[in-house]
């Protein structure tokens, strides 16, 4: 095949798959109302953008053909340097990988789990080599007890809550997740609860760093939070809770007043994070927090008090934003800051009001 042949056809290729792109997004306009809110109209923005950009490319290349053209020589320099920067990238992460899994003298990570109802799972990971947690890092985990293709494959979980040994690290990490498809879902069937099993993580990886000159504030610099999440969500909230509780004792942060509002998306919900509920308020000597349970599939009316305290509400049926969210910034106390961490509906609902 001639060189020339080769540009009509890859020319011809290129402008087949322009024709239909546009011809769907046509198609797709017409039915539907574009906004950038929606994360699906945004990337396909971004996308035709990049579409764009590339037919512009050409027309570029054409008047400033002179700069392109040293570049053509130096290709194969480029291509190593890119080979290159792969390769390192990969030793360290390899290094890093080790250094987290690997102890003389100690046992690997190992992985357990404990099902709970509406295919909830909590994993519990032992670690060789502890490390001091902080609320929203997350790990990537490998399990091959999983299966044969599941060994080299790394799965992102954010940590829900973490056993501290005597020098204040984390000797234990929890992941709470409810099994959907794929990993989660052969995590399940496969694994036998409460046995051990072999497993590699990745990590930890974030939160990002709060500095005095970013646009991010810590956590801790609001008086009042108020905490919104539904179903599994609640893995999310927990480890921000658990370390404001921990920071409040040693005077290190001004936060007066935590409001968790939790929506249940199944009865079962509840169960998963019920003994760590109650740990917190145990642990709650200024009476900080205060937590609102709503099932909508209950079918009492009566509303039920339990825990330390008797701090933790629940009701039956749906929640009220419109009157939580009066009722908070009745109480609140300093500024005030909404954290939420909800299905759609209900966080564009927050959201709104």
């Amino acid at each position: 095949m001639s060189r020339e042949t080769y540009g009509i056809i890859h020319r011809m290729s290129g402008l087949m798959a322009t024709i239909q792109a546009a011809v769907h997004i046509a198609i797709t306009s017409q039915k539907i109302q574009f906004t950038t809110k929606d994360d699906t109209h945004y990337h396909g923005l971004l996308a035709s953008c990049f579409l764009l950009s590339l037919l512009i490319l050409p027309m570029v290349k054409r008047r400033v053909y002179e700069i392109f053209l040293p570049t053509a020589g130096r290709a194969r320099i480029y291509v190593l340097v890119c080979l290159g920067a792969s390769v390192t990238t990969g030793v360290l992460q390899l290094l890093r990988i080790l250094f987290r899994n690997i102890v003389f003298g100690r046992k690997s990570v190992r992985i357990s789990i404990k099902p709970h109802a509406e295919d909830i799972v909590c994993a519990e990971l032992r670690l060789p080599r502890p490390w001091t947690v902080r609320a929203g890092e997350r790990v990537t985990l490998g399990v091959p007890s999983v299966g044969l293709f599941y060994l080299f494959q790394a799965h992102p979980f954010s940590i829900t809550w973490w056993e501290e040994n005597d020098e204040g690290k984390a000797s234990a990490v929890f992941l709470l997740f409810r099994a959907r498809t794929g990993f989660t879902r052969k995590a399940l069937n496969c694994l036998e609860p409460d046995r051990e099993y072999w497993a590699w993580i990745d990590g930890p990886f974030g939160p990002s760093s709060v500095h005095q000159c970013g646009s991010t504030r810590d956590l801790g610099d609001y008086g009042h939070i108020l905490m919104v999440t539904t179903g599994i969500g609640i893995a999310a909230q927990l480890p921000y809770m658990k370390e404001l509780l921990q920071r409040r004792r040693e005077a290190g942060v001004r936060t007066r007043r935590i409001s968790l509002v939790w929506q249940l998306d199944q009865t079962g919900d509840y169960e998963c994070a019920r003994d760590w509920l109650q740990y917190l308020l145990k642990q709650d000597d200024g009476y900080m927090l205060n937590f609102s349970v709503y099932d909508p599939l209950g079918k009492s009316q009566d509303t039920r008090k339990f825990g330390h305290h008797e701090l933790i509400t629940v009701y039956s049926g749906k929640v009220d934003w419109t009157q939580v969210l009066t009722e908070e910034m009745q109480k609140r106390k300093g500024k005030i800051l909404v954290a939420g961490n909800c299905s759609r509906p209900y966080g564009e609902h927050v959201l709104t009001e």
